[in-house]
């Protein structure tokens, strides 16, 4: 009969939610509340799972699904570090001045350069040449 460590459980599940799953959205009282309840029906319900299948599994050779599990869970790791570096960077991008920096720099250079365009590139900016 299986049974195993409610917390390493939980830290093990909690781990694979992306921060946008419903129980990262739980103010934090409530996800306390969450791993109480967890840690609570946990023995019992690793006790009433039917292991019949794994069993069957490993006795077929489930150290090819051991591999193959190995590369689905890489696979997977890597798309969560993935999107966790592109959320991030997403978020400094946000937090940042550069694109007003770079707009009110552009419009700088633009209202320059049509000045110099407009007047010549006498370095008159004041008055038009006469012509």
């Amino acid at each position: 009969m299986p049974s195993g460590d409610p917390g390493r459980a939980f830290a093990a599940w909690r781990e694979r939610q992306s921060r946008g799953s419903a129980f990262w959205r739980l103010p934090p009282p409530e996800r306390e509340r969450f791993r109480a309840a967890f840690n609570e029906q946990f023995e019992s319900a690793i006790r009433s799972t039917d292991t019949r299948l794994l069993d069957d599994a490993w006795r077929i050779g489930f150290a090819d699904g051991w591999r193959y599990g190995a590369a689905v869970q890489s696979g997977e790791a890597y798309r969560r570090g993935y999107a966790e570096g592109f959320d991030a960077g997403v978020g400094r991008r946000r937090r940042s001045p550069a694109p007003y920096a770079y707009e009110r720099a552009y419009n700088q250079a633009y209202a320059l350069v049509r000045r110099v365009v407009a007047h010549g590139a006498s370095g008159d900016r004041e008055r038009p040449p006469h012509r």
